[in-house]
């Protein structure tokens, strides 16, 4: 997650300073962030960095097809072109 320092978007609540993530793309359409877009872009942040379905799968509790869309959202080429 990102830091006090490094947040882009910082505000008070009830006297404690609340960091919103730095990644800005998914916040910059829409509403703003929901817990539901910050849990996606945690977990596409994490399949960037490891694209290890079975490491999403354990570290965020999702389904085989979840984690490998995932995977091929975020690592194109490491997704199996089988001939017709």
């Amino acid at each position: 997650m990102c830091g006090r320092d490094s947040s882009s978007l910082a505000r008070r609540t009830e006297g404690r300073l609340i960091s919103l993530p730095c990644s800005g793309e998914a916040w910059r359409y829409g509403s703003g962030p929901t817990l539901d877009r910050l849990r996606q872009d945690r977990t596409l942040n994490e399949t960037f960095a490891t694209g290890d379905p079975l490491k999403l799968m354990r570290l965020f509790g999702i389904t085989e097809q979840t984690a490998m869309r995932y995977v091929g959202t975020a690592h194109p080429e490491r997704t199996a072109k089988l001939p017709r």
